[in-house]
């Protein structure tokens, strides 16, 4: 596995000084990985703290009380997921840049290595199922009058009194959406199959035909975000979806991601000779380590801004099925209020 180790691909000590590299042998890259781990783990921690339901207040005669309440429109589990599984990838980046530092190992530990690309691709199916969602049920989400029917909330009275060519209709299109989620966990099967019979080959093999078919189910599984945001940006208007700003901190998220998702050491075989220190302080790869840490904060910006603007959609419509609330012009003005 030569080219996964950071010694075998040249991966640069940066800084170079012998004062910080005598404690880290990889100091920049061990520093940024930690500062992932923190600021992932932090997100996920916030994001389902403040930015994954809404509370509804309701006031029942003289008893007011407060339900949480998490609809697609708001709910934000998959991004923490993926949060989730960053923060524990980083981590375990971040040892395993240190092993050489805390053992007598060669620099890496196929342990750690083996760790990181599984967890590579869990990052990637949580990613691809957020966009979904994204695009499933906000890029195009339609204010609701009090009137309108919510097919999520409906009761089974309400389906039963549907003719059998609407019910048809309706099992068809659930149908549809809940297939899509289905190819992108096939993708990721498959690319933790192409990992499993990689890592069952000799480490000191010369045969490069099990890393390539990885490589391309690397690549394979990936491709379904970029085919996501497409049509987010495209599907999607100013009036109806995302803004012109949270499309442009997605589409910097998505791509800088994905930029700073290959390894490191693989950077280090593209990159070559010129994989080296500038002065004495950073390097190339030390920039595509930092841009994927500020993708995080990009990602990170987009969906507080999607759950800002689908929130009054959201209370708009879970209080308007209330027959029984107070004075529902007042609340909207106060919920209008918390939301600037």
């Amino acid at each position: 596995m030569q080219y996964f180790d950071p010694r075998e691909t040249g991966v640069p000590r940066c800084p170079s000084s012998p004062k910080i590299t005598e404690f880290f042998s990889y100091p920049l890259i061990v520093w940024t990985y930690m500062l992932l781990f923190l600021m992932s783990l932090f997100f996920a921690i916030f994001t389902g703290m403040r930015y994954n339901s809404v509370p509804v207040y309701i006031e029942k005669g003289k008893v007011s009380n407060t339900e949480t309440v998490r609809k697609n429109e708001v709910s934000n589990t998959l991004w923490i997921m993926y949060f989730i599984f960053v923060a524990f990838k980083a981590a375990n980046d971040a040892i395993g840049f240190s092993l050489e530092d805390i053992t007598n190992s060669k620099g890496y530990d196929l342990a750690f290595v083996l760790i990181s690309v599984v967890l590579a691709g869990g990052i990637t199916l949580f990613f691809s199922l957020s966009l979904n969602h994204q695009l499933r049920h906000r890029s195009a989400y339609k204010k609701k009058s009090p009137e309108a029917t919510d097919v999520n909330t409906s009761s089974v009275a309400d389906l039963d009194a549907l003719s059998p060519k609407e019910k048809g209709f309706l099992y068809r299109v659930k149908k549809i959406l809940l297939g899509i989620e289905t190819p992108l966990i096939l993708l990721a099967v498959l690319y933790q199959i192409a990992v499993y019979a990689l890592f069952q080959t000799n480490a000191d093999s010369e045969d490069m035909t099990l890393f390539w078919v990885y490589v391309a189910f690397y690549a394979l599984q990936r491709l379904p975000i970029f085919i996501l945001l497409l049509s987010i940006l495209i599907k999607s208007d100013q009036n109806e979806g995302p803004s012109a700003a949270s499309k442009a901190l997605l589409s910097l998220g998505v791509f800088v991601n994905l930029v700073g998702e290959i390894p490191l050491t693989l950077w280090s075989l593209i990159i070559g000779s010129h994989s080296t220190c500038w002065f004495n302080a950073f390097g190339p790869l030390d920039v595509i380590n930092v841009s994927f840490v500020l993708s995080h904060i990009f990602l990170f910006f987009f969906l507080r801004a999607e759950f800002i603007r689908n929130k009054e959609n959201c209370v708009w419509t879970i209080v308007s099925k209330r027959t029984d609330f107070f004075d529902f012009r007042d609340f909207g003005d106060s919920t209008s209020e918390d939301l600037h």
